[in-house]
């Protein structure tokens, strides 16, 4: 699987500045109630990962030299931090980037942030106990195998690229969070059973009724059962072994 470079935008299906960009400042982002104040932007993205380091991607880092601004009170319009990148590294052969800077943030979380275009270097998350998580980096295109081109994310939770990150840190280090998902539980009631059914099609046949009917489920998790990581009508026999159907 080839992984050519693409400094790709990630469309959102109704996208609106006020509800999917923090940078907007507007009290309607679906983010608000969270801590973005580590997701730090210049002329490329960085997400803060320790008090001296940050990730990006490969492809689209921020150069040596370069500042990256955050946000302490998670405000764009009150007040900014600005550090200056003086190392980096790419992270074996992945898309993740490791950045330095040239002195500690402090006090500002470790955090993510919302897709938007032109979003390489840019965060993926999970809220786990209410906190989120950082999972993956924005943004590489691979060839699918029939003839057509798909994207993907830099997954960071993995413990060998996690491994490689904690030892370029020179002490600082990130913590790995272990999420389990009961596959099958589409309906996040904390069972598997005929109540997964329709929520389960649901997700197959419209993500956007799914997602804000049950916004705590990732379907391309709870619902993958044949491991290629998203739910397809390929995962279909797997879930209907799971779920006794009347």
């Amino acid at each position: 699987m080839s992984q050519p470079a693409c400094n790709a935008a990630m469309l959102v299906f109704g996208y609106d500045p006020a509800r999917h960009d923090r940078f907007q400042n507007d009290s309607l982002f679906l983010g608000s109630e969270f801590n973005w104040s580590g997701v730090g932007r210049g002329n490329r993205w960085a997400v803060l990962v320790s008090d001296s380091y940050v990730l990006g991607a490969a492809h689209s880092a921020p150069s040596i030299g370069s500042t990256i601004e955050f946000y302490p009170t998670n405000d764009p319009s009150d007040g900014v931090v600005l550090r200056t990148v003086i190392g980096a590294q790419q992270i074996g052969q992945s898309d993740l980037w490791l950045g330095q800077l040239d002195r500690p943030v402090g006090g500002l979380g470790q955090d993510d942030s919302m897709l938007s275009g032109g979003d390489s270097g840019g965060p993926t998350f999970t809220i786990v106990n209410g906190k989120p998580v950082l999972v993956g980096i924005h943004w590489f295109t691979y060839d699918d195998g029939n003839g057509g081109i798909g994207s993907a994310d830099s997954i960071v939770a993995d413990v060998s690229q996690i491994a490689a990150l904690n030892a370029a840190m020179n002490g600082e280090s990130l913590s790995l969070v272990n999420l389990t998902v009961l596959a099958g539980d589409m309906n996040a009631d904390g069972v598997v059973d005929n109540l997964d059914v329709g929520p389960f099609a649901i997700a197959l046949l419209d993500r956007m009724t799914f997602a804000q009917a049950y916004p705590e489920v990732d379907p391309d998790v709870t619902g993958d059962f044949n491991g290629d990581g998203v739910l397809t009508n390929s995962d279909i026999d797997g879930f209907s072994r799971v779920v006794a159907v009347d």
